[in-house]
């Protein structure tokens, strides 16, 4: 069974390993005032660190699309692809009034990038050094001598009195290859993997220069952002998920064998009715092997259902009934009555009109977090205190009653697999920087 294809009366979960996904835990409140203007940073809760861009973003993109009210930014994520030049930011907004609860445009998601100058002329240096690399290694190849030793002229070999046979020496030992001596010119390649830190960008230090040098509300260049309402910031740590075992389920299986038998419709129809307390279940006991977690990270992966809902039924479809085995979409093989996750419902990049892939979803554990992080804003500092420390903040924070308006059991968010930057106007150019809005699907309590 496919990682991403199993029934609804398989209850197991995947075994016991480290996986491709990637935990976000809360990890304390941000109390540096470096850190909270650091895009590099990653968060929950607080005011969005953006990029050094030429434009700071317009505030209306945290606005919720029903009632035209800021909303207070949920997550903060630094996440650039691999091998890419450019510096990429994920920022999510989600509404915490009641009456917008349900609907569409309440939950929002933004993606951040800024070409890395620094970093694009270390990527362009490997590159030439992998094509200088396999420059090299073609020409020791053409200076291999062709001669064949089994040929007629080569085995015939003047025997001179009183010499031994194999006198002459190895008749298979070929020329020697003379080495080419490395020099400083040839440049070596890197092992994969970032063993060092990536450069620095100069443009990043002097904005982080210039904001330490200053209070946190100068250093906001747009009264908007502000006055906007935040939760308390707080730092995400990372971890990879660990699943630990389950026994094995004692229940019989109703779905369908290798055999080749379709379900009968019955059979479906009853296992229906108790499908959604799987779907939960399955979500509860994933979940539970770190029940911190915040968010949860697979970019190319697919998200954990948190219920059976539209949104189960439209990312994980019911392979074919009528048939025994049946090949989804995604190139996934499945019994009839598997469900497999299919994400080509999901509306294609409005800029490049690429695919959208799934990147990341936000669990149900934020809500309590900021809740509970939340204390009274100091009346008339605008401060955060606790522990003995006060640290500057742009606005108001979020009531605790408001926040706890938010009824969503998980946020799921899908970016342009290209991660594109096209000029939005002429669609053709590839820009330096750019601020694309992204697709969210929201599973609601």
């Amino acid at each position: 069974m496919s990682e991403h294809s199993w029934s609804e009366s398989d209850d197991d979960l995947l075994p016991n390993t480290d996986g491709n996904v990637l935990l976000g835990l809360p990890d304390g409140v941000i109390t540096e005032a470096a850190d909270l203007v650091d895009p590099i940073v990653s968060r929950l809760g607080g005011t969005p660190a953006f990029l050094p861009l030429i434009a700071v973003p317009s505030h209306d993109i945290s606005y919720c699309y029903n009632c035209s009210i800021p909303m207070g930014l949920l997550v903060q994520l630094w996440s650039p692809f691999e091998d890419s030049p450019m510096d990429r930011v994920l920022y999510v907004w989600g509404c915490a009034r009641a009456a917008c609860q349900r609907k569409d445009g309440s939950v929002r998601a933004f993606r951040s990038l800024r070409r890395n100058k620094q970093y694009a002329l270390e990527l362009q240096k490997q590159k030439e050094a992998a094509h200088e690399r396999l420059r090299i290694a073609e020409q020791l190849i053409q200076k291999i001598p062709s001669h064949n030793p089994f040929s007629r002229s080569a085995m015939t070999i003047p025997m001179v009195e009183g010499a031994q046979p194999f006198g002459q020496g190895n008749l298979f030992k070929s020329p020697v290859v003379e080495a080419i001596e490395p020099t400083s010119d040839i440049p070596v390649l890197q092992a994969e993997g970032n063993s060092s830190p990536l450069p620095e960008d100069p443009a990043l230090n002097e904005l982080s220069a210039a904001l330490m040098s200053t209070t946190l509300s100068n250093g906001m260049t747009s009264p908007a952002w502000l006055a906007s309402p935040t939760y308390v910031p707080l730092y995400i740590s990372t971890s990879v998920e660990y699943i630990t075992p389950e026994p094995q389920k004692t229940h019989p299986d109703p779905s369908p064998t290798t055999s080749g038998d379709a379900m009968d419709n019955s059979v479906f129809e009853a296992y229906e009715s108790t499908m959604g307390d799987v779907v939960f279940q399955r979500f509860a006991r994933r979940v539970s092997n770190e029940g911190h977690q915040c968010v949860r990270y697979e970019l190319l992966g697919a998200p954990l259902p948190y219920q059976a809902d539209a949104v189960y039924e439209r990312l994980f479809p019911r392979v074919g009934k009528d048939l025994a085995i049946s090949a989804s979409t995604n190139g996934t093989i499945g019994f009839a009555g598997e469900r497999s996750y299919n994400a080509s419902s999901i509306p294609a990049c409005p800029v490049c009109k690429g695919l959208r892939v799934f990147e990341c979803q936000l669990m149900p554990n934020i809500l309590n977090v900021l809740k509970s992080s939340n204390p009274l804003q100091s009346a008339g500092t605008g401060g955060l205190e606790q522990k003995g420390q006060t640290t500057t903040n742009p606005g108001p924070y979020i009531d605790v009653d408001e926040s706890s308006g938010m009824e969503w059991g998980t946020c799921m968010v899908f970016s342009c697999r290209d991660d594109c930057r096209i000029d939005a106007v002429t669609s053709r150019k590839e820009v330096a920087e750019c601020w694309r809005e992204e697709f969210v699907l929201v599973q609601w309590e």
